[in-house]
């Protein structure tokens, strides 16, 4: 079996494919693979733009990079819908409106393969009496499950009492249960694109620390700000919840990214969008060209 599922990761072939010749799913594959590593083969997981992804023998691991995205062809363009402060487990909640976003990204025009959440995923101790291990659980259950949708995820402050009280290996757990979520941990984290498109810094709260090009994603503050530091845009997300701090509306942020040409630039297009109705409101539109990436 071993010998059949290294020559299937050398000749190229998707998780999809493999799991198909192997009568096995996703789960049993990264269990094979997890054996493979401990027998020494150094197996990277290899995610693609267009949402697709396969496993590829390599030879070293960059320890500053927690997650690269691949592009088939310099003319492609990453999609993603940024998220956060969701607050499962909190009064005010909305499960619906993390459907209504899956509705928007599942739409043929849209056709969305990443949500990007950067963190508060679970409300905690904070502001509820649910258990962790309760609120966790529901979270697992009732998130929407979409194959086709990937699930970055990061964890805030409120994800903090799950780790410091119960002990709960969050990324583990998560990941175990639900093969449509990568966990990027605490922290700040780092996405590199694919053929000079530079790179997604993202962190809950706090401060990006690197000189290297490429967008801020930041949430926390439950509303939405657009600004650009030395060429470098930071974008903060709002809430997808009903517990919000200010007048913003609840929303998400999606964002675009783009090679121009054979240059060194990159134009990053981003908007702002709101669920309202079980549909989605496409607030505001914003283009900029980077330069050094």
């Amino acid at each position: 079996m071993d010998d059949i599922l290294l020559n299937m990761i050398k000749d190229d072939l998707s998780t999809e494919e493999i799991c198909q010749t192997l009568n096995i799913d996703k789960r049993q594959l990264k269990q094979k693979i997890e054996q493979l590593k401990i027998s020494g083969f150094n197996i990277e997981n290899k995610m693609y733009f267009d949402g697709t992804d396969k496993y590829a023998l390599c030879h070293t691991i960059n320890p500053t990079v927690d997650l690269k995205l691949y592009a088939k062809s310099k003319e492609e363009y990453f999609k993603a819908l940024v998220i956060g402060d969701t607050h499962i487990g909190h009064k005010k909640e909305n499960i619906d409106y993390i459907y209504t976003m899956y509705d928007y990204c599942l739409a043929k025009d849209i056709n969305l393969k990443y949500i990007i959440h950067l963190g508060d995923i679970l409300e905690g101790t904070a502001d509820s009496k649910i258990p962790l291990r309760e609120q966790l659980e529901y979270f697992i259950e009732q998130y929407p499950y979409e194959n086709n949708i990937k699930n970055i995820l990061l964890f805030g402050n409120h994800e903090e009492p799950f780790v410091t009280e119960e002990a709960i290996d969050l990324k583990s757990y998560i990941e175990d249960k639900r093969e449509d979520m990568l966990c990027l941990g605490f922290g700040q984290r780092n996405i590199e694109l694919d053929n000079k498109y530079g790179h997604i810094f993202m962190m809950h709260q706090g401060n990006i620390i690197s000189n290297s090009p490429g967008i801020r994603l930041f949430a926390h503050s439950h509303r939405f700000k657009y600004v650009v530091k030395q060429n470098y845009p930071i974008i903060t997300v709002p809430t997808l919840s009903d517990k919000q701090h200010t007048t913003d509306l609840p929303g998400a942020v999606e964002i675009e990214i783009t090679r121009q040409n054979d240059s060194q630039n990159v134009l990053l297009t981003n908007h702002l969008v709101i669920p309202e109705k079980q549909k989605v409101k496409n607030i505001s539109r914003i283009q900029q060209t980077l330069k050094r990436i």
